[in-house]
């Protein structure tokens, strides 16, 4: 019973720290858009008018990809999400996002996959496991560093990582950045397209596919991984 009713504070205190979390994210473009339409309303000089008018369309573009976003992450919470589970060819998929991610950035991309690595898992879930931890490397390696993706089998399950040359994440921490709106600072400093849930939604879509992942830090930055099943044909060779 102890362990029941601390296990229900532990859930309540998450969502209270989930709606809290949302109602600040939501709460700066809300204020943003309001006053814009207020100075809108008062018949602003038409040079000031397009300024304000890109704002209001950029912070309700932003407050769309939030709620699309938690949205997304609680459909796979909730299970409602389900699996198409395929064979495919999982290092040209890492080929292609490599080029799109850092096509104009200073940094070494480089994909260490076997060509034609076939995994078995749901292909659509799997490019965003991997395009969450490809950008968060993007983001956080600084410039002239490296990422490279590469891969290891052990007993017909293929674990798949992301490394990134930069800084260490605290050991502290590690537990902390699966969850909803966890971006590592308490400044929640605004970003246009990032909110710290891509990292839940990762784990979310582990979970469906009843995988692991991870991260850990190395001798000069950061390693994610995930695993996923290979495929037969992978297993026959």
């Amino acid at each position: 019973l102890r362990d029941d009713i601390e296990e229900e504070r532990r859930l309540d205190a998450m969502r209270r720290g989930f709606v809290a979390n949302v109602s600040h994210e939501l709460k700066t473009p809300i204020s943003i858009i309001s006053g814009y339409a207020e100075g809108l309303k008062l018949n602003i000089n038409e040079e000031s008018k397009e300024e304000y008018c890109n704002t209001i369309i950029d912070e309700s573009k932003r407050m769309n990809r939030l709620v699309l976003s938690i949205l997304e992450l609680s459909r796979y919470e909730s299970g409602q999400i389900p699996i198409n589970r395929s064979d495919f060819d999982v290092s040209q998929m890492t080929d292609d996002m490599l080029r799109r991610i850092f096509a104009n950035k200073n940094i070494t991309a480089e994909n260490r996959l076997p060509d034609g690595l076939l995994i078995n898992a749901d292909p659509l879930q799997t490019e965003q496991v991997l395009k969450a931890y490809l950008e968060n490397a993007a983001s956080h390696t600084p410039d002239g560093g490296s990422v490279t993706v590469s891969a290891n089998e052990t007993d017909g399950v293929i674990r798949i990582s992301v490394t990134n040359t930069g800084s260490h994440i605290p050991e502290e921490l590690m537990p902390q950045i699966w969850q909803s709106f966890f971006r590592g600072d308490a400044s929640h400093k605004r970003e246009s397209s990032r909110f710290g849930l891509g990292l839940s939604i990762v784990s979310a879509i582990m979970k469906l596919h009843s995988r692991s992942c991870g991260v850990y830090n190395t001798e000069n930055g950061v390693c994610f991984w995930f695993e996923a099943d290979a495929a037969k044909e992978n297993l026959e060779k």
